[in-house]
C-alpha cells in the first residue's frame, strides 16, 4: 500500500511539474530550399536566471524545449552542413513568457539563411539537381558563387564543367538534360564576367555513374537504384585545371 501511494505521489509530482512548464517546439528550415535542417545547434539562455542550455535539433529538424512562465529567454540557432560547404547564418530569437499559462504548447518555425564558406577548392562540390530538372537552385548558386570568387582571384585557373543524368531517363532525355545543366553553369559564370574561353563544358548523359546500382535489374544479384542514388547521378562535376 505504501509503495502504491509513493508511486501515486511521484506520478502526481511529475505531472504537476510538467504542467508548470511551457512547451516550445522549434522547427528549423533552410530559408532557400525549405528543407529541414538536421542537428542544428540551439543555445538557450534564461535571461531571468542566467541558466544556459545547449541542444541540437533531431534528424527531422525540430526540437522540444521546456520554458517557464514569467521569464525572458534568448535562443540562438545556427548550423553547418555535413559537407562544410554551407554555413547557415546565425539567428537569434527573444521569447518572453509573461502572461503565457503553464502547460501551453508553442510552435515556432526558424528559417536560416545559407551562406558559402570561403576557403578555396575544399569548399566546392558537385552541383545536384532533381532527376528531370536542369535549373540552378539556391544551393547550387551558393557553390557557384564560391567558384566565381576563386576564378576571379586566380586568372591562371580554368574550369571543366561535366554534366550527368540519372540512368532512369531515356537516352535522348539524359543527353538533353545534361546539356542544359552544363549550359546553366556556363551561362551563370559568364554572366558574372568570367571569360567563356576559361570554361570547358561537356555533357555525358547517363555515362560515368558514380553509384553501384542498376536501373533495370535483370539478374538476382543486380541492385536496383534507389531514388537517392538516381539523384546522386543527377549532377554537374566541377574540375579545375592550372591549379
Amino acid at each position: 500500500m505504501k509503495k502504491y501511494l509513493l508511486l501515486t505521489f511521484l506520478f502526481i509530482g511529475f505531472y504537476a511539474q510538467a504542467q508548470e512548464k511551457i512547451n516550445l517546439v522549434l522547427n528549423v528550415f533552410n530559408e532557400f530550399t525549405n528543407d529541414n535542417i538536421s542537428f542544428a545547434d540551439i543555445k538557450m539562455i534564461n535571461n531571468t536566471t542566467n541558466q544556459r542550455v545547449f541542444k541540437k535539433t533531431n534528424f527531422n529538424g525540430n526540437i522540444s524545449i521546456d520554458l517557464f512562465p514569467n521569464m525572458s529567454y534568448k535562443l540562438t540557432v545556427t548550423s553547418v552542413s555535413d559537407s562544410n560547404i554551407v554555413v547557415f547564418k546565425e539567428k537569434s530569437l527573444d521569447f518572453d513568457t509573461k502572461g503565457i499559462q503553464a502547460g501551453t504548447n508553442i510552435e515556432y518555425n526558424v528559417k536560416l539563411r545559407p551562406v558559402f564558406q570561403k576557403g578555396g577548392l575544399q569548399f566546392i562540390q558537385d552541383l545536384q539537381f532533381n532527376i528531370f530538372k536542369y535549373t540552378l537552385n539556391k544551393e547550387n548558386e551558393i557553390i557557384l558563387e564560391n567558384v566565381l570568387e576563386l576564378l576571379q582571384k586566380h586568372p591562371e585557373i580554368n574550369l571543366e564543367v561535366n554534366a550527368y543524368a540519372a540512368c532512369n531517363l531515356s537516352e535522348d532525355d539524359a543527353n538533353s538534360v545534361s546539356v542544359e545543366r552544363a549550359k546553366a553553369v556556363v551561362f551563370y559564370l559568364t554572366g558574372k564576367g568570367i571569360d567563356y574561353q576559361r570554361i570547358k563544358a561537356a555533357a555525358w548523359g547517363k555515362e560515368q555513374s558514380i553509384t553501384k546500382c542498376t536501373c533495370k535489374p535483370q539478374k538476382p544479384k543486380d541492385k536496383e537504384c534507389s531514388k537517392r542514388e538516381l539523384l546522386k547521378n543527377s549532377r554537374v562535376n566541377l574540375k579545375f585545371t592550372g591549379v
